[in-house]
């Protein structure tokens, strides 16, 4: 355990600090790590286990901090939650900076402490996650201290687009927009300069920036960049990668929105993820993780799609037009909108009531109406993986496989409108 201080006062010489890091460094070598990564830190509430064990040995670090709160160079901080901290002196810090620039180590150190912080913060999507903004808001001061002090050129240019990515997603996610834009927009300018505009990582840097825009109602921006990373990531992986697959989706959520609501040019995007993540599938054994929340994403789209067939407003008339046009070429939109004619097919007549079979876990359920089978999908209460079928047809498909290569059920719900006004 780390021994608590209690004995002379917190050192004002600079002269006397030097001399007392001295003998703490003759004490224990380790010291002088933890005074050189604590100096570019923000002094206050520095937590111990970011000297995680893959730094330094636990109770080697334990014995040269109680050194250090021993002779006043660091103290302890009262925290109610029980986490282990301590405070530095800033004219501590300042010392331990001046000797090192002295040394022209300074920039060296404190990329190490960048990389510190860097490595701690969550990661992936975990800023995001509810569950890690403890451990954001306790290291948010100590990487916005130490990202203050890393040029945008240099060695630390690459963890620091990292951490400010990760720093700006965390605020983005708490909606702390105001600070977290800035901070996003940095990323990606040292993106530019250290990885040039058709990296990979440039996708995900205007991902990120693209999601903030989206929650502040700049679409415009937020789409341009969006449709910037999908052709970045096509570029580099192809067209059919799953890494793609989270710029379509990001871009489909832009256009899902009620502000834009471009349902006809969101729906081929939503169409395009799930069938590569069904490759995938095919290629590894493996469901993709973003598969069904993919999938569900698709079907929520046409069945908003569906809804506007039933009654569309006089204003989207258009937009019912190229809907119709979907639902009787049994095509994507995207390939409807690039041909030049327009195809019919035969009215069919309405369905007659109950029409719809469900097997689930080898267990048949039905039959269902039309109706049902909507209220059913506006439930989520058919998954991927179900086989469904209609009165008359033989063979059963993967409800995914309906949805995605199929717009039987978009025509169904257009000819039971049919029926509907024509028995009125």
């Amino acid at each position: 355990m780390i021994e608590t201080r209690t004995d002379s006062q917190s050192p004002q010489d600079p002269r006397d600090i030097e001399l007392r890091i001295a003998k703490a460094i003759e004490a224990a070598a380790e010291a002088r790590d933890l005074l050189e990564l604590f100096a570019f830190l923000l002094p206050k509430n520095i937590p111990v286990d970011l000297i995680s064990e893959k730094i330094m040995e636990p109770q080697v670090r334990d014995d040269a901090l109680a050194n250090l709160v021993q002779l006043s160079l660091l103290e302890h901080c009262k925290c109610p939650e029980g986490e282990l901290k301590v405070n530095i002196h800033p004219l501590v810090q300042r010392v331990m900076r001046e000797g090192l620039k002295a040394q022209k180590q300074e920039y060296d150190a404190a990329c190490r402490t960048l990389q510190l912080v860097a490595d701690a913060f969550p990661r992936g999507d975990e800023p995001t996650e509810a569950g890690h903004w403890p451990v954001c808001e306790k290291l948010l001061p100590h990487a916005l201290n130490i990202l203050n002090m890393i040029p945008d050129e240099g060695g630390g240019a690459a963890p620091a687009a990292y951490l400010l990515c990760q720093a700006g997603r965390y605020l983005n996610a708490i909606s702390d927009f105001e600070r977290a834009e800035p901070i996003l927009r940095r990323a990606l300018k040292i993106a530019i300069t250290s990885y040039g505009s058709d990296h990979p990582a440039m996708a995900i840097h205007q991902n990120n920036l693209a999601e903030l825009l989206k929650n502040t109602k700049r679409f415009d921006e937020a789409e341009a960049l969006c449709r910037n990373a999908i052709a970045i990531n096509e570029q580099n992986f192809g067209p059919d990668h799953p890494e793609i697959t989270t710029d379509l989706s990001n871009l489909t959520e832009i256009l899902m929105l009620e502000a834009t609501r471009r349902l006809t040019e969101a729906e081929p995007l939503a169409a395009r993820v799930v069938e590569t993540l069904r490759q995938f599938e095919k290629k590894t054994g493996q469901k993709h993780p973003k598969y069904t929340l993919a999938y569900n994403n698709l079907v929520a789209i046409r069945h908003q799609l569906a809804e506007q067939l039933n009654g569309t407003p006089k204003h989207e008339s258009q937009q019912k037009s190229q809907i119709t046009e979907l639902s009787q070429t049994g095509q994507q939109p995207s390939e409807a909108a690039s041909d030049g004619r327009k195809k019919s097919a035969p009215r069919q007549s309405g369905p007659s009531g109950e029409d719809w079979y469900i097997v689930r876990d080898g267990t048949q359920s039905g039959p269902f109406s039309q109706a049902e089978l909507q209220q059913l999908i506006s439930k989520g209460e058919i998954s991927a993986d179900d086989l469904i079928r209609r009165k008359n047809v033989t063979n059963w498909l993967r409800f995914d496989q309906l949805i995605l290569h199929s717009h039987d059920l978009l025509r169904m719900l257009r000819d039971e409108n049919n029926v509907a006004n024509d028995e009125s």
